[in-house]
């Protein structure tokens, strides 16, 4: 008896287990433990594979690979977020658990369940390598309430305060003003309440910098 378990849709290290009953006519089912077990996805293939005819050396393009990601859903509500992730996260001053620190909240959630509270004060600070070549992209889902402004920046080092390469300001008022390149450089309208995806690709290469507002190229310079 062949039996096919289809994996469509289940995550990577996923495990599911059944019961396969086969009935028959001498009596009571015979009942076989099924488990299925997810591997992993596999790594994507590099690309532009090429070998120097001369000398044999063989160059790629390696796949994108995700250097770090905080969804903030393995945390406590109420915890000091550079307390409890202190390889990823520290603030201005290298001050965890102080006021600088931001804590996570439940209150609002872009994945189920956490997000982290930026109040007045929080200086918070993603931990970073120094890169000098390559194209990366930064993602942030930001949801800023009635009322309220926000903020962010990305810096040139990982040293606080050495230089800003890009920072933008959502203003109370409902304008979005992006110092790119040039102060406000970019000025356009954004909605309070609810979840807004930003994100940054910097090719460090090509010494350009693109901006994205729900998947929409607002600047690049």
């Amino acid at each position: 008896v062949f039996v096919t378990l289809d994996a469509a849709g289940l995550a990577p290290d996923t495990q599911k287990m059944a019961d396969l009953h086969i009935a028959n006519n001498a009596g009571d089912d015979v009942i076989v433990d099924v488990t299925m077990n997810v591997p992993p996805s596999p790594f994507d293939p590099p690309e532009n594979v090429m070998v120097d005819d001369e000398t044999g050396i063989i160059t790629w393009t390696p796949p994108a690979t995700t250097i770090a990601y905080d969804d903030f859903d393995m945390y406590t509500p109420g915890d000091y977020l550079a307390v409890v992730a202190p390889d990823l996260w520290t603030t201005w001053s290298n001050l965890p658990g102080s006021g600088e620190d931001v804590v996570v909240s439940d209150a609002q959630f872009n994945s189920p369940s956490n997000s982290i509270l930026v109040e007045l004060n929080n200086d918070l600070v993603m931990i970073m390598n120094d890169y000098t070549s390559g194209v990366y992209s930064m993602d942030i889902d930001m949801y800023v309430p009635s009322g309220f402004c926000g903020y962010y920046n990305l810096q040139k080092t990982s040293t606080p305060g050495e230089e800003w390469g890009f920072q933008i300001y959502f203003q109370t008022d409902g304008h979005a003003i992006a110092d790119a390149g040039a102060a406000a450089a970019l000025d356009f309208m954004y909605n309070h309440d609810e979840w807004m995806d930003l994100r940054l690709v910097v090719d460090l290469n090509a010494d350009l910098c693109s901006f994205y507002f729900n998947n929409e190229l607002k600047i690049e310079y």
